[in-house]
């Protein structure tokens, strides 16, 4: 999971502890779900990037977190996409927007997408358990 990602400025800056504390860092700014509207970010890249602009995180983190992301998600978009794929839901594109289910909108969320939201905070924990566990490449 550490490939080399040209648009980080330190290959080496961010340890196993860093990512795992940064997807921690995220987990405030990721919507939980409840409620009739979404107020938070939905997907773990808007909560990751969240946490950056608040400055909980630095960029080295965020980009090498938004990676490890994109890898799992081995070329979906989102959770729900990959979830599509793999056979578990049925949809994917059409869960992905957000922004259909703010509160500036009238529109409830739909059942399917707060189940998805409790996969993607239980998926965000795993990642924390994963790389606070897993011993630095040159450690």
């Amino acid at each position: 999971m550490n490939e080399a990602h040209p648009y980080i400025e330190d290959q080496t800056a961010v340890t196993n502890k860093e990512i795992a504390d940064a997807f921690r860092k995220c987990l405030p700014y990721l919507w939980d779900g409840q409620g009739a509207r979404c107020e938070r970010p939905l997907n773990t890249c808007g909560a990751l990037g969240r946490a950056y602009l608040e400055g909980e995180i630095g960029r080295n983190a965020l980009a090498r977190c938004k990676g490890v992301v994109m890898d799992r998600l081995e070329g979906n978009w989102t959770v729900a996409d990959w979830l599509a794929e793999k056979g578990f839901i049925e949809g994917g594109r059409e869960l992905r927007d957000y922004r259909a289910y703010t509160t500036r909108t009238r529109v409830r969320v739909p059942k399917i997408v707060r189940q998805i939201q409790q996969y993607r905070h239980a998926w965000v924990q795993a990642l924390i358990n994963e790389f606070e566990e897993k011993p630095d490449a040159d450690a």
